[in-house]
């Protein structure tokens, strides 16, 4: 029988990419994985670029200072598009990687049953994990300081996926469009 995981995730690429590296270590072991996530969402456009199947759903967007009700329409109608491709894709989990794009199919999996985990990327848990974490089988933190603030029957800490395909440097900076030579500085930023 086909093992078949959906991750979860989408509006972010500190969502996304880690839901992209898993992908591909579980195709590594011959585990069909399906990104579930908002139809032409960020997240749509780098699953195929991965080479990876995507489906897509309606979500909301919650702006804090500003709510529309609208928008918790939007997401109530993702959650039941979600439970419809569950019950299409039989999957054995769902993973949530976070963002409020991840809030349709993890949502459908806390309701339909199928094992939910949680991936935590923050320090500070995002909404989605806030909201679920309770009814997920696992909540699984990128960081021990997060673990104190997720209220979870079950949790722990694992790093945050990456996709480690390395290149030489000569072929890292060809593939950017930088100079072969000179200084070059790495700036990265999180949540």
């Amino acid at each position: 029988m086909s093992r078949t995981v959906v991750l979860a995730t989408g509006g972010t690429g500190g969502h996304i990419y880690p839901a992209l590296a898993l992908a591909g270590q579980l195709a590594a072991h011959g585990i069909r994985s399906v990104l579930i996530g908002v139809a032409g969402g960020l997240e749509e456009r780098l699953s195929a670029e991965a080479g990876m199947e995507f489906r897509g759903v309606s979500s909301g967007k919650i702006d804090r200072q500003r709510p529309d009700p609208r928008e918790l329409a939007r997401a109530f109608r993702g959650v039941i598009q979600a439970r419809r491709l569950l019950r299409e894709l039989k999957p054995q989990l769902v993973i949530g990687f976070g963002g409020f794009a991840s809030l349709p199919a993890s949502a459908a999996a806390a309701q339909s049953g199928v094992p939910l985990w949680l991936n935590e990327q923050n320090s500070f848990p995002g909404l989605v994990t806030r909201l679920l974490s309770r009814r997920a089988e696992l909540v699984i933190a990128s960081v021990a300081t997060a673990l104190p603030r997720i209220r979870a029957r079950n949790s722990t800490v694992i790093p945050y996926p990456v996709d480690e395909t390395r290149f030489s440097r000569a072929e890292a900076r060809e593939r950017l469009g930088l100079p072969a030579d000179g200084l070059l500085t790495l700036v990265m930023g999180g949540s």
